[in-house]
């Protein structure tokens, strides 16, 4: 069995797990509300969160995180997004503002150039950090 994959940073957890640039300042606000230890890689579903503290691990998608331990907790991580619960699990999650989930009612912005770092040739996050950070 192989050791699970983990994230230098943030920004690029956001960019190899394919969440879209328009939920970035989104994710951003969560991680930092709930205070996040590690990032992994989790092939099936985007990112996996451990907290620093106790808690569930929270689960990033391209257009949702779920793992907060209650309705309350996902308000405060994301006071613009409407929290709803998960019942298989007894948590809750928040849906972002870019999501598969539309119902042809959401748009996409054009996504300005990205700067190419000269040493790796990989897109460089918006943080400014890229593979060989």
């Amino acid at each position: 069995m192989t050791e699970p994959t983990i994230y230098s940073s943030l920004g690029e957890a956001m960019r190899l797990g394919n969440i879209p640039w328009e939920n970035h300042a989104t994710v951003e606000g969560i991680v930092e509300a709930i205070g996040i230890e590690t990032l992994y890689a989790h092939n099936s579903y985007g990112i996996r969160a451990v907290r620093q503290e106790a808690g569930p691990d929270l689960w990033i998608a391209y257009g949702n995180t779920s793992g907060f331990a209650s309705e309350e907790e996902a308000r405060r991580a994301a006071p613009e997004l409407q929290p709803w619960p998960d019942r298989k699990k007894g948590e809750w999650g928040v849906t972002h503002p870019e999501n598969k989930n539309r119902d042809g009612g959401g748009t996409r912005r054009e996504r300005p150039a990205a700067e190419t770092c000269p040493h790796c040739f990989t897109e460089k996050a918006s943080d400014g950090s890229c593979l060989c950070d």
